[in-house]
């Protein structure tokens, strides 16, 4: 996509060889990427980092531990937001209704809860932070915009079921009652 940049995925079976050893030296190195394409670009000129809280292309591939926390901190220094791509983890897929809450996505600021500063899911949903939410509130600002399907009645009346069988099957409890032996069988 024009005007993207991208950096190394988070992917450890595929960490550099001096990184292949050490699980969380791979997950700040590659924060660290991160942090290198915002200074050459410009952080005056970067927006936003879009990432999935469990990496979809090549597989469903974790992040490395204290991915997410380097990756918050170097959002916040150059005040760049973090997006959260939820389009595949959410809706109790990792167990949490976001993806973001299973990998303990952390917040902008100690008094807010974890998460990033706005995520998308597929019904054309948009989760943002009261920071992003400050010029919306006064009723004077919009954005035009259009999702597929965003505000179809059929689509928000599946949705609306689907999350009542969430809570009546207990399906997110199900999911962590059986993540232990799912992941022993990896």
């Amino acid at each position: 996509m024009p005007g993207t940049i991208r950096v190394p995925n988070t992917d450890f079976y595929r960490a550099p060889d001096h990184l292949s050893a050490d699980e969380k030296a791979f997950g700040l190195w590659a924060a660290n990427r991160v942090e290198e394409a915002i200074l050459a670009e410009g952080a005056d000129s970067v927006a936003a980092v879009f990432v999935e809280p469990v990496q979809n292309a090549g597989g469903s591939i974790p992040p490395p531990p204290g991915y997410f926390e380097r990756l918050r901190e170097i959002c916040d220094s150059y005040d760049v937001l973090l997006v959260s791509d939820e389009v595949i983890c959410a809706y109790g897929r990792l167990g949490t209704m976001f993806g973001c809450a299973e990998v303990r996505l952390p917040a902008r600021h100690h008094h807010q809860r974890e998460g990033p500063d706005f995520g998308y899911a597929a019904l054309g949903a948009a989760i943002i932070s009261d920071r992003i939410f400050e010029p919306f509130s006064k009723g004077t600002t919009s954005v035009l915009h259009g999702y597929t399907f965003g505000g179809h009645p059929v689509a928000c009346a599946a949705a609306l079921a689907n999350l009542d069988l969430f809570q009546k099957e207990d399906l997110l409890g199900n999911v962590r009652g059986n993540e232990n032996a799912f992941r022993a069988t990896l």
